[in-house]
């Protein structure tokens, strides 16, 4: 007798254990097909904004435990075409507000001025998404957002580009023309060599590349297992420029947020 209630105990508890199985598989396909649809309001926006996306992949995979989507193809805007091989995103099912983007192959850029430098051999982004931020990119939405003072952390953010190897950890916020602004603790190598490739390449003049080379040699610190010069080093983003500390790295393009009125109706 108290084998047979082990028994009948045993089968109710593996048929709960296989009904909340099923349950959740569909929970995930559900949330897939969701998120899918989210990417094709995006991609059909971009296109409204005659913004031209090649897709060579695009696939939804992570099951049970996370959502990541591969990506693979080429971004077109008015002569600017960015050639992405590999980006993957993912995210928790249980936490979709905390985003990690890597991109192994970096990507490629081409039609730009200067071409050399808006390509990267690696980039990776984690952070947190609030739930303060608009679902929507607008202009009247993020306004609303930076009013409310809202800010983006960045947990971890690493690139390498020639022999220069960045890593950082910040914020992101908006500044009164809706661009980005931040400001990052940082440990970077490689970079007295990345300055010698811009000289080379004449992104930057012998002034700048000298003064440039001798801020960055006082504030460097060898690597005590590399023999590397590394630096740590607070860096920030302000009127479309970042800055390492007092030198000047690069001026960003202008973002051209979309109004309401311009995003297209919602999928059925």
């Amino acid at each position: 007798m108290k084998k047979t209630v082990l028994s009948y105990l045993g089968l109710w508890g593996g048929g709960i254990l296989v009904a909340l199985a099923v349950l959740y598989s569909l929970f995930w396909l559900y949330m897939a097909d969701q998120i899918n649809q989210e990417i094709d309001r995006f991609l059909i926006s971009l296109q409204d904004k005659e913004i031209t996306v090649i897709v060579r992949e695009k696939r939804l995979t992570g099951f049970p435990f996370h959502y990541e989507l591969a990506f693979d193809g080429r971004i077109a805007a008015e002569g600017v075409v960015i050639d992405v091989p590999a980006l993957r995103l993912r995210s928790s099912v249980w936490n979709n507000r905390h985003l990690h983007a890597t991109l192994p192959q970096g990507f490629t850029t081409t039609g730009t001025n200067p071409q050399a430098l808006w390509s990267l051999d690696y980039l990776e982004l984690g952070g947190d998404v609030p739930s303060s931020l608009p679902d929507t990119l607008t202009y009247e939405d993020l306004s609303a957002w930076r009013a409310q003072k809202g800010r983006i952390a960045i947990n971890s953010f690493a690139l390498r580009k020639g022999t220069l190897h960045l890593e950082a950890a910040g914020f992101i916020e908006l500044d009164d023309t809706l661009q980005p602004q931040g400001a990052f603790n940082a440990r970077m190598s490689g970079h007295m060599g990345f300055i010698s490739w811009l000289q080379g390449e004449g992104l930057i003049d012998n002034r700048t590349a000298l003064l440039s080379a001798a801020i960055f040699s006082g504030l460097s610190r060898t690597d005590k297992e590399t023999q590397e010069p590394k630096i740590e080093i607070g860096m920030s983003l302000q009127n479309r420029t970042l800055f390492a500390g007092p030198a000047q790295l690069m001026t960003l393009p202008v973002i051209d947020w979309p109004y309401r009125a311009d995003l297209p109706p919602a999928l059925p």
